[in-house]
C-alpha cells in the first residue's frame, strides 16, 4: 500500500463550482472514502489518501465553472493534475509533482454560443437601423435563462458607445431584457437571427404599443442557441416624443400668412390623422384656444400625419401653410407629414377671411 496525495490547480479562468468527489472504483482504500478540500470559487483541489492499494483505482470528479465572463468559443483549456505516491520507493518521478508519471494534462476547448444586438433611436419609426441613426450608450442589458444542463444564468451588461451589447453563455435557452432608457420612449424591438445547428431565434412579446410594424416591448424571449451558435441583430429601437402645432388666425391683412396683429380665431376644431410608427390608425381632435387660436398635438411617435381644420362659420378659406417638419399644403388640410423622432413641428397654420365688400 502506498501513501498518495492528489492535488490539482485549475487554469485561469475556472473555478470551483462545487466540493470535489472522490470515488473509489477499484481496490481498499483508506479511509474508505477519501474525501478532498476545495469549495465553490475557488481554485485548487486536494485529496489524501492514507494508503492505496497496488493497482488501485478511482476517479476525482471535479465541477467547474467559467469565473467571469466566458472566454471566446474555440479557446483551449488546458488542465494539469498530480498525484504523488511515497512509502514504496518510487522512483518514476518521486516525490516532485511534475516527475516521471506524477502527472497528466488534460485539454479541452470552449464551445460558447453568443448573444448580441444594439440599442439606438430610431429616428424614422421603421424598426430598422439605418445609416444615420443614433446610438444609445450605457443602457443596462440582463440576461436570464438556463443552459443545455439546466443551470441557471444570469449576466448584465451595458452598451458600448456604438450602443451595441454582448454575452457569451453555454448553449440553452435565454431572454434578454433592456432597461428602458431615460429621455426616452419603447420603439420598435426586433428579435435577430440566428445561425449554428440547434439555434431558434427569441420572440418579442407584446408591449405598451403594439401593431403590425412590431412590438415595443423591451424584451426578447426564448431565443435557444445551440453549441458554438449566435443570435445577432437583438435590437432595441428607442424614440423620442414628438409634436405638431400651428394656429387658427383671421388674415385681418389678407397678405396670405400669419402676420403680427392677426387675431386668432378660438373653439375650431383641427383632426390629426395618419398612421404611426406601429402601423396603426390614429385619429386625435383638439380645438384652438381662446385669444391665440393655437393648438398642439403632442407625445406623437414616429409617422405618417394629416392635419385637417374643420372651416370655422362666419369666415372664408384663407392660406394653409405646411410647418416646419414638411407636408403638404391644401384647403384646410396639410397632408403627408413624415414626423420623425424629437421633432417638434410648428406653424402649421389654417388661414382665416372676411369676406371683402
Amino acid at each position: 500500500a502506498e501513501t498518495t496525495s492528489f492535488t490539482d490547480t485549475l487554469p485561469a479562468s475556472l473555478v470551483l463550482a462545487g466540493p470535489p468527489v472522490f470515488t473509489v472504483t477499484g481496490g481498499s482504500f483508506t479511509p474508505a472514502a477519501p474525501t478532498c478540500t476545495g469549495t465553490a470559487g475557488s481554485t485548487a483541489v486536494s485529496c489524501a489518501i492514507t494508503s492505496m492499494p497496488a493497482n488501485g483505482t478511482a476517479t476525482v470528479r471535479i465541477p467547474v465553472r467559467f469565473s467571469g465572463a466566458a472566454p471566446a468559443n474555440g479557446t483551449v483549456l488546458t488542465n494539469r493534475a498530480h498525484i504523488v505516491t511515497t512509502g514504496s520507493g518510487d522512483t518514476n518521478g518521486g516525490t516532485d509533482p511534475n516527475g516521471g508519471n506524477n502527472f497528466n494534462d488534460g485539454s479541452v476547448t470552449v464551445q460558447n454560443s453568443a448573444l448580441s444586438g444594439r440599442v439606438y433611436e430610431d429616428l424614422n419609426g421603421n424598426g430598422l437601423i439605418d445609416g444615420g441613426e443614433p446610438a444609445i450608450a450605457g443602457v443596462t442589458i440582463r440576461l436570464s435563462g438556463t443552459d443545455s444542463s439546466g443551470n441557471p444564468i444570469a449576466l448584465t451588461t451595458t452598451t458600448d458607445a456604438g450602443g451595441n451589447w454582448s454575452f457569451t453563455v453555454p448553449a440553452g435557452t435565454y431572454s434578454v431584457v433592456e432597461d428602458q432608457p431615460a429621455a426616452y420612449l419603447p420603439g420598435i424591438t426586433r428579435a435577430g437571427t440566428v445561425s449554428g445547428a440547434g439555434s431558434a431565434p427569441g420572440t418579442v412579446p407584446p408591449g405598451t404599443g403594439n401593431g403590425p410594424n412590431g412590438s415595443n416591448a423591451n424584451r426578447i424571449d426564448n431565443i435557444v442557441l445551440g453549441t458554438g451558435g449566435a443570435s445577432s441583430a437583438n435590437n432595441f429601437g428607442e424614440v423620442r416624443a414628438s409634436s405638431l402645432a400651428g394656429r387658427v388666425y383671421h388674415d385681418a391683412d389678407y397678405n396670405g400668412s400669419s402676420s403680427a396683429g392677426d387675431p386668432g380665431i378660438a373653439g375650431v376644431t383641427v383632426t390629426l390623422t395618419g398612421t404611426d410608427m406601429y402601423g396603426n390608425p390614429v385619429s386625435l381632435t383638439t380645438t384652438t384656444a381662446a385669444g391665440t387660436g393655437n393648438y398642439a398635438f403632442n407625445n406623437l411617435t414616429p409617422g405618417n400625419y394629416t392635419l385637417t381644420e374643420t372651416q370655422p362659420a362666419g369666415f372664408v378659406d384663407g392660406a394653409d401653410a405646411a410647418g416646419s417638419a414638411g407636408g403638404t399644403a391644401g384647403n384646410d388640410v396639410v397632408s403627408a407629414i413624415t414626423l420623425a423622432s424629437n421633432v417638434n413641428g410648428t406653424g402649421y397654420n389654417f388661414g382665416e377671411q372676411l369676406t371683402r365688400i
